[in-house]
């Protein structure tokens, strides 16, 4: 049976920060293997995402889309006009399969989507409108190791983005799904369908599945010492508490 991280230890991820659960790690011998390049950034701050990772693998299309009118690109890179032209139907039928996973109907509540690029991609497949369309089947963020677009849109939806590069490309056309649910590197990590995501301010760390609830708990026992230490500081500075050292 494959690991499943529990409830209980998502909700003790929830708590600590990037730093917490990197020290955590190193304790346990895994100094840098887990920590994604400092390259791959939120989009915008600050941000907490933890969830549960879903893989995938985007490539270069081999031959760029071709198209026959401007309605005919609409159809084949914009859900949301296909939705506005040709109502559920349509959207279920729509072209475009490097999102089509978004469309199955499955629940993805807790999930983070990973994409490795296969190669230093700048286009922009992610963007304002998928990022509501995730959010609306309960994912709580996305890391690509490539490019992103509607940076504004995204920080004003509050939706966790993570990215290499900010473009303004359509990655839709450009690239193509070639793989799902397997074990893939991103940031420099390889991250498996199942491990635990965690990204804030300072980056993204990814947690094996089976370490998750051991790095759970010494992730908490960081964050206790440090908000015990530093709270001893606001204090002899004179310093008005705040919630990072009151728990």
């Amino acid at each position: 049976m494959p690991e499943t991280v529990s409830q209980a230890t998502l909700g003790k991820f929830r708590k600590v920060r990037c730093t917490d659960v990197a020290d955590a790690l190193d304790s346990l011998g895994f100094q840098d293997l887990q920590i994604m390049d400092p390259a791959i950034r939120p989009i915008w701050k600050p941000v907490r995402m933890v969830g549960i990772a879903k893989t995938f693998v985007l490539l270069r299309r081999r031959e760029y889309m071709r198209f026959d009118s401007f309605e005919d690109y609409m159809m084949k890179t914009q859900v949301g006009y296909v939705y506005l032209r040709e109502g559920d139907r349509g959207v279920r039928e729509w072209e475009n399969p490097v999102d089509e996973f978004l469309r199955r109907g499955h629940s993805l509540e807790e999930t983070v989507l990973v994409y490795q690029s296969g190669e230093r991609i700048p286009h922009g497949f992610w963007g304002s409108e998928i990022s509501l369309r995730a959010m609306a089947l309960g994912v709580v963020g996305t890391v690509f190791d490539g490019g992103c677009r509607d940076t504004e849109q995204i920080e004003l939806q509050k939706y966790p983005m993570f990215a290499r590069h900010v473009t303004c490309t359509h990655g839709g056309v450009r690239l193509y799904l070639a793989a799902e649910d397997i074990q893939i590197s991103c940031g420099g990590v390889s991250v498996r369908p199942g491990d635990v995501v965690i990204g804030d301010s300072d980056g993204v760390v990814v947690v094996p599945k089976e370490k998750a609830d051991v790095v759970a708990d010494l992730a908490l026992r960081v964050l206790d010492q440090d908000i015990q230490w530093r709270r001893r500081y606001y204090e002899q500075l004179g310093k008005p508490l705040d919630s990072t050292v009151t728990g």
